[in-house]
């Protein structure tokens, strides 16, 4: 009697054949984003902690009256967006933010002696003061963040004394790239009040910076 016919070639040259072809699976997005997306999804996941640990910072060396918590995170997030290596675990973070913060106390220091030993800075325009600092290097290379430089440090410095949240939120807005309803959330405000503090915050720094238009 001839034997009933099988499948099995048919299966193994269809179905195994398609399981050949299938396409590799696609990266999920926390993969395929940018190092400075990852960062900021660090920081916003950690934020108490970082600001727990600034606050630490801040009253070990009686600093209270002159930084609070908020406006030293957010000079460290600009710190840290301009590092080589990104961190990319919590304890990572949290490890690196802590020398930072030491870091932008001491140069807070320093700024504040050498301010006292020579007189007030000349204004500088905008455009003057972003040249000056893509020419030595200091801004980040990412293209989307503000440039970083020592006399926009120091405007941020008088911001953080007068308006510490102000600042808060143009770090977290600006520099890292969150979602204003996000940065209302971690400054614990109105998303309103939040573009509103904003705005007022870059004016300030128009003003205290001295930046032209042209």
């Amino acid at each position: 009697m001839a034997k009933k016919p099988t499948n099995q070639g048919r299966t193994q040259g269809g179905t195994h054949g398609k399981a050949a072809k299938q396409k590799p699976a696609r990266k999920s997005p926390a993969a395929a984003s940018k190092p400075s997306d990852r960062l900021t999804l660090l920081v916003e996941r950690n934020y108490a902690e970082l600001r727990s640990i600034a606050e630490r910072e801040i009253v070990t060396r009686k600093l209270s009256r002159t930084i609070t918590p908020s406006s030293l995170v957010a000079e460290t997030v600009m710190r840290l967006m301009r590092q080589r290596a990104l961190p990319k675990t919590s304890p990572q973070l949290c490890g690196l933010a802590t020398i930072l913060m030491v870091r932008a106390l001491s140069d807070r220091a320093r700024r504040s002696r050498a301010k006292k030993r020579s007189g007030p800075a000349k204004a500088i325009p905008l455009d003057e003061e972003i040249d000056g600092d893509r020419r030595t290097g200091a801004g980040s290379r990412d293209e989307g963040m503000p440039l970083l430089h020592a006399r926009l440090l120091a405007g941020l410095e008088r911001l953080s004394k007068r308006y510490p949240r102000e600042m808060e939120i143009i770090t977290l807005r600006l520099v890292l790239g969150m979602p204003m309803a996000k940065v209302a959330v971690l400054a614990g405000v109105p998303e309103r009040t939040a573009y509103r503090e904003m705005n007022e915050g870059l004016e300030f720094l128009k003003q205290e910076m001295g930046w032209a238009e042209d």
